[in-house]
C-alpha cells in the first residue's frame, strides 16, 4: 500500500515537527493518508492524518479546530495541527479498535449492547453540540470503537458552528461517480450539501440551513441500522431517498427483539420537520435510555437474590440459562437521574453549567456501567470464557462501584455556592473498566459465598470507598458517618473492611490535624492491605504516607523510604489500578519537587501521565499539571506552558470554565511564571481573580488555596504597592479555612505565618510576633516540636523578636531553629541561614564566641559558598564577632572586606554601610 505521490512519503523513524516519530502507514483513501506515530514527550501513540491539497487542506484545518475544541471521553481528541512541507496534518488520539459498522457485524450483538454503544456515541455528539458544533456527517464509519469497548466520534471535518449554511464538498473515498445518482454508505455528493446522503436529514439534502437537529436525524438512522439491520428509508438514488424521507414511508422494523418504545424514540428523531424532533441530543438520549429499561427480574435461572438499596444482586453460576439482554439495567433504578434538575432549580451562578455537567457525568457512568456489565455477562454466559468465580468477582466489583457512585450522588440539599462541589463529586465517580479486567479480578480479595455475608461486605465496601472520595474533597462529616455505619457491623471483622476502615480513619485524623495518629493509621492500612494484596488500599495508603511525611512534616528521609516502598508496589499494581497508581506517582513527584529534585519529579510525573493519558479524568489533569510544574522548575518553559495549557483545557472540560478549581490551577501557573520570564503570569492571575469574584459566596477550601497562591505571587514579586491586596487575599483565605477546618488547623497557622510577614513589612512587629507565636503553638501540637515547618516559623519569629529588640527570646528561637535544621536539613540552605541568623543575634547579645562559631559553621557549608547573599552575611557576622571580641583584627578585616565586596555586587547599600562602619572600628 503506497501513499499517492503528492502526499508525504514517510518511512518508519521519520520525524514530523521534530517530535512525532513515524511507525507505519495505517490507512489511506480519497481524502489522504493516516500514519501511526509515537509522541515520546508524552509517551503515547498518535494518529497523524495528512490531507490532499486544495480544498482538502481547508477541510482538514476545520476538522482540527472543531475537534480540538472538544474534550470528552466519546470524542477523538486532537492534540496538534501543523504543516509538513505543503501538506497540513492533524495529530490526534490513536485508538486501537474498529469502526461501529465493523463492530456490529463482527459478532451477534444484543439490543442492550447496541443501545449501550449508541448512548456512548450519542454522548459524544451531545458534547459537540454543547460546544456549539454540528457534526453533519455522523455515520458508523465516523465512530471508532476502541478495544476498551468505548465508542469515540471522529471526523469533525464537516463541523460548523450552529445555524450555518453549507457550500461545496469533495467526493469521499469509495464514492460512485457523481453523475450516476446511485447511493452508497460512503457517498459524499458534490454540490450544495455536505456529508453522506444516506444519513442526511431532509433539510441537509436540500442544502437548507441546518443545526444540531440534523445530527439527531443521522444518529437515529445509525441506531435504526444497528438495531434492525438496515436503514429506515429505502432509495437507490438521491431523488428516491429524498422522496422516502419527505413522505415518511419507512421499512418495517426487522427485529421483534427491539422494544416498541425504542422504535418510537427513533421515529421521533426521524421526522422530516426539525421542530418535531427532540429539543436536543440530551433529550433524545434520555428518552432512548428510558425506553431501553426493563423491570428487573426477581431471579434469573432459579438463583437466589439479595436485594438492598433498590438494587438486585444475583448470585448465579455462569452455566445457568442467563440472558445478557438486560445486563446492567439496574443502574437506571439506582443513580439519581433527577439530580441535574434539582441543581438547576437551586439557581445561582453555577446552576446551569453544574446541572449540565452532573447530567453528563451520570449518563456517562450509566452507559459505561451497562457496557461493562454486558461484557462481563457475555464473557461468562455466552462466550464461556470466564469461570463462575470470575463472573461473580466482576459482578461484585460493579455492584460496589455502582453503590459507591449512588452514595456519592445522594445529595439532598445544596446551596447555590456548593454546586461546584457537586460537580467535583461527579468528576470522581468510580472507574468501572477494571471490573472486567481478568488479571485485576483474579487478584482481588475473595468475597463470602453466603448471601448475607456477601451483602454485608458489598455494602461496607461501597460506603467506605465513597468516604475516601469525600475525604479528598474535604467532606469530613460524610466520611465520619460512613465509619460509624460500618464500624459496628459484622463486616468490620473482614480483613478488606478492616484495612479500609483504617484508611478512612487515617484521613479523618489528618483532616483533624492529628498527624501522628493519621500516619499510624495509614501504616496500619498499608500493611494490612499488603498482607491480602488489596491494591485499592495499598496504593492510596502509601500515597498518603509519602504525602504526609514529605509535604506535611517535610521529613525527607521518611518520605524517601515510603517512595521506595511505593515504587515497588506500583510495579506490581499499576495495571490493576492505573488511576490509583498514577496518584502515587504524582504525589511522589510533588515531594521530589519540594526537595528541589526537579529531574526526578519530572520522571515520576511522566510515569503518572503515561498511566492516565487515555482517560478523561482529574487524574490526567493533575499529572499534566505536575509535568508542567517540573518542566518550569527545570527552566523548560515551552514544555511547561504546552502541557499546563492541556491540563487547563482538561480541567475546564471536566469542571467548567468558572469552577473554583480552575482558579486554583490558574493561580499555581501564575505563581510558577511570576519571576518575570513569562509575562502571561499577570493575565493568568487576573483570570483567577475573576473566577474568585464569581465564586465569592462559596466557602470552599479550594478558593482559599487560590487566594494564598495569588498572595504569595504578589509577595514574591516585590510589588510593595500590591501588598495591601496580598493581605486582603490572605485574610479572606484565613476566614474560609477557619470556616471549613477550624482556627486551630495547621493550614490556618501557615496563613498566619504569611500574614505575619506582611505585618512586619508594615512595621507592625508586635502583631507579627503574636501571629507567629500562635502559629508555632498549632504546628508544635500537630506536627511535633522538631518538624521542619516548626523550624521555619521559629526562624521568622527569631527575626521579628530581634527587630523588637527582645534579643534573649530571639536567640532562643534561633538556636532551636539551628537544632531542628541541623538534625533534619543538614547541608541545606535553610540550615545555613538558621546558623547565620543565630550568629547575628548572638552578636547582638554580646556573645561573640558563640556568634563566631555559628557563622564559621555556616561559611564551611557548600551551599553557603554557592549563595552570594548567604556567604556575604556569614562573613560579616564572623568579622563582627572578631571585632567585638578584639581577637585577630587582621582576620576580622579580611572577612568584612570579603562581605563588603559581596554586598557591592548585589547592590545592598545598607549592608555595605554596615560593613564600612565595622571596618572603621578596626582602624
Amino acid at each position: 500500500m503506497h501513499a499517492p505521490p503528492e502526499l508525504p512519503q514517510l518511512a518508519p523513524g521519520d520525524q514530523v515537527l521534530g517530535r512525532f516519530r513515524i511507525e507505519r502507514l495505517i490507512g489511506m483513501g480519497g481524502m489522504g493518508v493516516v500514519y501511526l506515530a509515537t509522541d515520546p514527550t508524552l509517551e503515547r501513540q498518535v494518529a497523524i492524518k495528512f490531507h490532499h491539497g486544495g480544498a482538502g487542506t481547508a477541510r482538514l484545518h476545520r476538522e482540527a479546530v472543531a475537534m480540538a475544541r472538544l474534550a470528552h471521553p466519546n470524542v477523538i481528541a486532537v492534540f496538534e495541527v501543523g504543516v509538513l512541507g505543503e501538506h497540513a496534518f492533524v495529530a490526534m488520539e490513536y485508538i486501537a479498535g474498529t469502526t461501529l459498522r465493523v463492530w456490529r457485524s463482527s459478532a451477534r450483538r444484543t439490543v442492550g449492547e447496541s443501545i449501550a454503544m449508541l448512548l456512548g456515541a450519542g454522548a459524544g455528539l451531545a458534547a459537540a453540540h454543547d460546544a456549539g458544533l454540528v457534526h453533519r456527517d455522523f455515520k458508523p464509519e465516523n465512530v471508532i470503537v476502541g478495544n476498551d469497548g468505548r465508542p469515540r466520534v471522529g471526523d469533525f471535518g464537516l463541523a460548523r458552528g450552529s445555524q450555518s449554511h453549507e457550500e461545496c464538498v469533495e467526493i469521499g473515498a469509495g464514492a460512485s461517480e457523481p453523475d450516476s445518482g446511485r447511493l452508497s454508505a460512503s457517498l459524499t455528493r458534490t454540490g450544495a450539501v455536505l456529508g453522506t446522503p444516506a444519513y442526511m436529514a431532509p433539510e441537509q439534502l436540500q442544502g437548507a440551513t441546518t443545526d444540531a437537529r440534523a445530527d439527531q436525524f443521522a444518529f437515529c438512522i445509525v441506531a435504526w441500522e444497528m438495531l434492525y439491520g438496515e436503514r429506515p428509508f429505502a432509495g437507490e438514488t438521491l431523488a428516491e431517498l429524498g422522496m422516502a424521507i419527505a413522505q415518511g414511508p419507512r421499512r418495517p422494523p426487522g427485529s421483534a427483539r427491539v422494544r416498541v418504545a425504542i422504535r418510537r424514540v427513533l421515529e421521533r428523531g426521524l421526522t422530516a420537520s426539525p421542530a418535531a424532533r427532540f429539543p436536543d441530543m440530551h433529550e433524545l438520549l434520555a428518552a432512548l435510555r428510558r425506553a431501553s429499561r426493563s423491570r428487573l427480574p426477581l431471579a434469573l435461572g432459579g438463583a437466589g437474590v439479595v436485594v438492598a438499596t433498590g438494587l438486585a444482586f444475583v448470585l448465579v453460576p455462569s452455566h445457568a440459562a442467563v440472558s445478557c439482554e438486560d445486563a446492567g439495567d439496574e443502574v437506571a433504578a439506582v443513580l439519581p437521574h433527577e439530580l441535574p434538575a434539582r441543581l438547576l432549580a437551586v439557581g445561582g451562578p453555577f446552576a446551569t453549567d453544574g446541572a449540565a455537567r452532573a447530567g453528563r457525568a451520570i449518563d456517562m457512568f450509566a452507559a459505561t456501567y451497562r457496557s461493562t456489565s454486558l461484557t462481563a455477562c457475555r464473557a461468562a454466559n455466552i462466550d464461556h470464557a470466564w469461570s463462575d468465580d470470575m463472573y461473580r468477582r466482576a459482578r461484585a466489583c460493579l455492584t460496589i462501584r455502582l453503590r459507591s457512585a449512588a452514595t456519592l450522588l445522594a445529595i439532598d440539599r445544596v446551596a447555590p455556592a456548593e454546586i461546584p462541589d457537586v460537580v467535583q463529586i461527579t468528576a470522581h465517580l468510580p472507574v468501572l473498566e477494571t471490573c472486567i479486567d481478568p488479571a485485576t479480578l483474579a487478584a482481588s480479595p475473595p468475597l463470602p459465598t453466603d448471601p448475607m455475608g456477601y451483602e454485608a461486605i458489598v455494602t461496607a465496601r461501597a460506603s467506605l470507598d465513597s468516604a475516601t472520595v469525600q475525604l479528598a474533597l474535604g467532606h469530613n462529616r460524610e466520611a465520619r458517618h460512613a465509619v460509624a455505619r460500618v464500624a459496628g457491623t459484622s463486616a468490620s471483622r473482614d480483613a478488606t473492611i478492616e484495612a479500609r476502615l483504617s484508611l478512612v480513619r487515617a484521613g479523618i485524623a489528618l483532616a483533624d490535624d492529628h498527624v501522628v495518629e493519621g500516619e499510624q493509621l495509614y501504616r496500619d492500612a498499608y500493611f494490612a492491605a499488603r498482607a491480602i494484596d488489596d491494591v485499592e488500599v495499598v496504593l492510596p495508603a502509601v500515597g498518603a504516607l509519602i504525602q504526609t511525611s514529605g509535604e506535611v512534616r517535610e521529613d525527607h528521609e521518611a518520605a524517601d523510604a515510603w517512595i521506595r516502598n511505593g515504587l515497588a508496589d506500583l510495579e506490581r499494581a499499576k495495571t490493576r489500578a492505573p488511576q490509583a497508581a498514577a496518584a502515587v506517582y504524582t504525589i511522589a513527584a510533588r515531594v521530589r519537587l519540594l526537595e528541589d529534585n526537579a529531574e526526578e519529579a519530572l520522571r515520576l510525573a511522566r510515569l503518572s501521565l503515561a498511566l492516565v493519558a487515555d482517560t478523561h479524568s482529574l487524574a490526567l489533569v493533575e499529572a499534566q499539571a505536575l509535568v508542567g510544574e517540573a518542566s518550569c522548575a527545570l527552566g523548560r518553559y515551552d514544555e511547561c506552558r504546552a502541557i499546563e495549557d492541556q491540563a487547563l483545557a482538561g480541567a475546564r472540560a471536566l469542571l467548567g470554565p468558572s469552577h473554583p478549581r480552575i482558579a486554583s490551577l490558574l493561580a499555581t501557573m501564575a505563581l510558577e511564571r511570576s519571576d518575570g520570564t513569562h509575562p502571561e503570569a499577570l493575565e493568568l492571575a487576573t483570570e483567577a481573580k475573576k473566577i474568585l469574584g464569581a465564586a465569592d459566596e462559596a466557602s470552599s477550601a479550594e478558593i482559599a488555596r487560590t487566594q494564598i497562591a495569588l498572595a504569595v505571587m504578589i509577595i514574591n514579586s516585590d510589588a510593595t504597592s500590591q501588598l495591601g491586596e496580598a493581605r486582603t487575599l490572605l485574610e479572606d483565605a484565613r476566614r474560609r479555612l477557619v470556616t471549613s477546618v477550624g482556627a486551630g488547623h495547621i493550614d490556618v497557622a501557615q496563613v498566619d505565618g504569611d500574614l505575619a510577614l506582611l505585618d512586619n513589612a508594615d512595621g507592625k512587629l508586635a502583631e507579627g510576633a503574636a501571629r507567629l507565636q500562635g502559629a508555632l503553638a498549632v504546628q508544635e501540637r500537630a506536627l511535633g516540636p522538631t518538624a521542619t515547618r516548626v523550624a521555619d516559623t521559629l526562624y521568622n519569629l527569631a527575626a521579628t523578636l530581634r527587630d523588637l529588640r527582645r534579643y534573649d527570646a530571639a536567640l532562643a528561637a534561633a538556636l532551636r531553629t539551628v537544632d531542628i535544621n541541623g538534625a533534619r536539613r543538614a547541608g541545606t540552605m535553610q540550615y545555613a541561614l538558621s546558623l547565620i541568623m543565630a550568629a547575628a543575634i548572638a552578636n547582638l547579645v554580646s556573645d561573640p564566641s558563640a556568634a563566631y562559631e555559628l557563622a564559621t559553621r555556616a561559611l564551611a557549608l557548600p551551599v553557603a559558598k554557592e549563595s552570594v547573599f548567604a556567604h556575604g552575611w556569614a562573613a560579616m557576622e564572623a568579622g563582627r564577632a572578631l571585632e567585638l571580641s578584639s581577637k585577630d583584627p587582621r582576620h576580622a578585616r579580611a572577612l568584612l572586606q570579603e562581605a563588603r565586596a559581596v554586598f557591592v555586587t548585589i547592590k545592598s547599600d545598607v549592608r555595605v554601610q554596615e560593613c564600612d562602619a565595622l571596618l572603621a572600628l578596626l582602624r
